[in-house]
């Protein structure tokens, strides 16, 4: 009796080795399969995330500027085209009553970096100004995770530069930032001298969007995510949201809050499921969401390229607030340099003030063409159509290169 309940154990523990052997061996499996799927998607799908940039990894500036005065005011840019950043230098100068104090600050793409620097010395009244090249692979591996779950056409590698302001210009203790997209109607000194009340960014608010209709594509994620990043807080889906374009940044405080590494949280959880279809924008609202000074909407007055009509109703611009606004933002599709683009009398006024726009038939079409990313025929396509909306062909829309 004692032999057959010997043998009895043993053939139980036979069967347990082999169902663990089974289970061994399924779990290698899966492992295969996994290292299968990922080796054979190739990496300009989901590519690898590069770790965050120091100050060693950027490019040295290429133009010397002088040390910062106490009572300077540092204007930070992200642009790469010369028509759109002339009218903002053009606008903010002409507006202000102490132009001397503006130290201007651009981040740019290699290719645009001489038509940038040229731009910028036809300016004799800016007390200093730098152009700095972003670093293209770091910041276009970010754009390439953004996109891969977002419209690409919001996205653009210059956007993600405005993160890592602290790390270009490590000197600069508190800036403004202006989007390219403006005309700065206002004192900027006026901006400057707003209290962040120990906030790291201080921007405009608006409420006919707010955070229901921002993340409509995925909301049981946003909130999944929320509650693991923020335990303590919780999202209020009916608050009004921070629009960027306008903003000033306490960098000490901006730091401290650690924004940067909490917007590239959000855009990895965006990358592993979609949340929203939008670019940077996004990102920078979860993150600094309840926690910004709100200055008054008149600094950013949003929607000029995309919002139908002057009035009073959802998606429409006020009257009086149009007329009282001190910088006009022309977020969306139909930017003023564009062929039938929207409202370009209050843009066109600050075009061309620095500068001798070229006539039509002594204009580069190739260069022009290469600069706006189209090919010739679509240039010209688009001058036929600028000539239909009623303007002179090949002046306004054309971006002027400097030679």
């Amino acid at each position: 009796q004692r032999r057959v309940h010997g043998i009895r154990i043993r053939t139980n523990m036979v069967r347990q080795l082999k169902l663990w052997w089974l289970i061994i061996v399924g779990v290698l499996l899966v492992c295969c399969v996994n290292l299968f799927i990922v080796l054979m998607h190739p990496s300009s799908e989901r590519p690898d995330l590069p770790r965050w940039p120091t100050l060693s990894m950027w490019k040295p500036p290429v133009i010397p500027y002088r040390s910062i005065r106490s009572d300077q005011i540092p204007v930070v840019m992200c642009s790469d085209s010369f028509a759109s950043t002339a009218v903002v230098i053009n606008s903010t100068i002409e507006n202000s009553h102490s132009a001397h104090r503006v130290a201007l600050y651009i981040i740019t793409s290699e290719a645009a970096l001489t038509t940038m620097t040229e731009l910028l010395q036809l300016f004799p009244s800016l007390h200093s100004f730098r152009v700095h090249v972003y670093n293209g692979a770091y910041l276009e591996a970010l754009s390439q995770h953004l996109s891969y779950n977002s419209s690409s056409k919001y996205v653009n590698p210059l956007n993600f530069a405005r993160f890592v302001i602290h790390d270009i210009f490590p000197h600069l203790r508190r800036y403004i930032f202006l989007d390219h997209d403006l005309v700065v109607r206002g004192d900027i000194a006026e901006l400057w001298d707003y209290s962040l009340g120990g906030h790291a960014v201080a921007g405009v608010e608006i409420c006919d969007v707010r955070v229901r209709e921002m993340f409509t594509r995925n909301p049981a994620a946003v909130d999944r995510v929320w509650k693991r990043m923020y335990p303590s807080r919780a999202l209020n889906w009916s608050e009004c949201i921070p629009i960027a374009g306008v903003s000033v940044i306490d960098t000490q405080e901006w730091q401290r809050n650690n924004l940067t590494q909490e917007i590239i949280t959000w855009v990895l959880e965006h990358h592993k499921e979609p949340m929203w279809n939008l670019g940077t924008l996004p990102p920078f609202i979860l993150s600094i969401l309840g926690r910004f000074r709100k200055i008054p909407i008149e600094w950013n007055v949003e929607g000029l390229a995309w919002k139908a009509e002057i009035g009073n109703g959802l998606n429409q611009i006020p009257h009086e607030l149009l007329l009282r606004g001190k910088v006009l933002h022309f977020n969306g599709l139909w930017k003023p340099w564009r062929p039938c683009g929207w409202r370009r009398a209050l843009w066109l006024q600050y075009y061309g003030r620095t500068y001798t726009i070229p006539p039509a038939d002594t204009i580069n079409v190739s260069s022009v063409a290469r600069q706006m990313g189209m090919s010739e025929k679509e240039l010209r396509r688009w001058n036929a159509i600028d000539a239909d909306c009623g303007f002179a062909s090949g002046t306004v829309v054309l971006l002027p290169l400097v030679p």
